[in-house]
């Protein structure tokens, strides 16, 4: 059988916040916050806390970045008129596409 979880009234949230998440995370249960015996929310803590760091990429991992990098590189020559492309990009910025807001 599921156990219940800790209602907490929304004045109780509103005036001890600090308070209420710091037993939030100490006890690592849900809490169903409640205004007038209606359910408005329920806090859980996030499963871990921890900060995960990025491992370091490899030696092996880099070389292939860059490898594939310089292969795309020059990838549009012949096929794409890149000064034709940068006056679209241009003209497209300079222009709207969203309508006007009348207030």
């Amino acid at each position: 059988m599921p156990k219940e979880l800790r209602r907490i009234e929304y004045d109780e949230l509103a005036t001890n916040l600090r308070r209420v998440f710091d037993r939030l995370m100490s006890d690592n249960e849900a809490v169903v916050v409640e205004k007038e015996g209606r359910e408005l929310a329920v806090l859980k803590p996030l499963r871990s806390t921890k900060i995960r760091r990025p491992r370091k990429a490899s030696a092996a991992k880099v070389a292939q970045s860059k490898d594939g990098i310089l292969q795309a590189t020059g990838g549009w020559k012949d096929i794409v008129d890149t000064e034709a492309f940068k006056a679209y990009i241009y003209k497209r910025r300079r222009t709207s596409s969203r309508p006007s807001v009348h207030l």
